[in-house]
């Protein structure tokens, strides 16, 4: 946990001394800790203030923001729905986990199940040790290794694209959840819907949207994949010409 006083809070937050009495007088930063006379913060101060810094910058006055706060210590998670202070729990793929004996793994994957590439898919989550056996939360990605390596990819390629891929679709999605939820929470209120009942509203909308962008995901990565594989299998056949017409020279 930080430890900062009213300074050093400034910096961190990115914001003046001035600007953090003004949210003091309106009651929209906790006080400190104090100790003798001088006040200490926290972290929770430092993630309220950029809160409301970040709803300034969509537009909402000092007024308005009190009124989202005063509704997010009613029990909305408005700091979920934004982003600002805590990741939103991943939701279920709808998949069932599956249990894997290591005999199980041992047919699939031979003698390149190593204990080093066991470690390494229950580093990436792929796997998760289950007593003597592992569970898998995904089986369609254990069942994909599978088939990769049965058509000669080796075990280890397969995981070294493991991590990779995930940070990109993390990024992925990171940038679509927060560029939805920013602008649902920013959007002109409804008549009749005030900004607390209009950002309460932003969870359900980006569970409807999660679907919609999986699918999106899906369709332009399947599009990639297709023009890659079109341009790599291009590449080798323009080199093998140019081989086979040196060799015949």
């Amino acid at each position: 946990m930080g430890e900062y006083r009213i300074d050093d809070l400034a910096r961190e937050a990115g914001t003046t001394v001035r600007s953090l009495r003004v949210l003091h007088d309106r009651r929209l930063l906790p006080p400190p800790e104090l100790r003798g006379r001088t006040g200490y913060y926290g972290d929770h101060h430092v993630a309220r203030v950029r809160l409301v810094l970040r709803l300034q910058e969509r537009g909402y006055t000092l007024a308005a923001i009190g009124e989202l706060l005063a509704a997010w210590e009613a029990g909305r998670d408005l700091a979920d729905v934004l982003g600002f202070t805590h990741a939103p729990a991943p939701h279920r793929n709808g998949e069932t986990p599956r249990r894997f004996t290591l005999e199980d793994l041992r047919r699939r994957f031979g003698t390149q199940l190593t204990p080093v590439a066991i470690r390494r898919a229950v580093s990436t989550g792929l796997l998760s040790r289950d007593g003597v056996a592992f569970r898998a939360r995904s089986p369609r990605l254990v069942d994909a290794g599978t088939e990769l390596v049965a058509a000669g990819l080796p075990l280890t390629v397969v995981l070294d694209l493991t991590a990779p891929l995930q940070q990109e679709m993390r990024a992925t999605a990171d940038r679509i959840t927060r560029t939805a939820g920013d602008f649902l929470a920013g959007e002109p209120a409804a008549a009749g819907a005030s900004g607390p009942e209009r950002v309460a509203a932003v969870p359900d909308t980006l569970k409807r949207l999660s679907s919609e962008a999986r699918t999106a995901v899906d369709v332009y990565f399947s599009q990639a994949m297709e023009q890659a594989v079109a341009d790599y299998l291009g590449g080798r056949g323009d080199g093998a010409e140019a081989a086979d017409d040196a060799a015949r020279a």
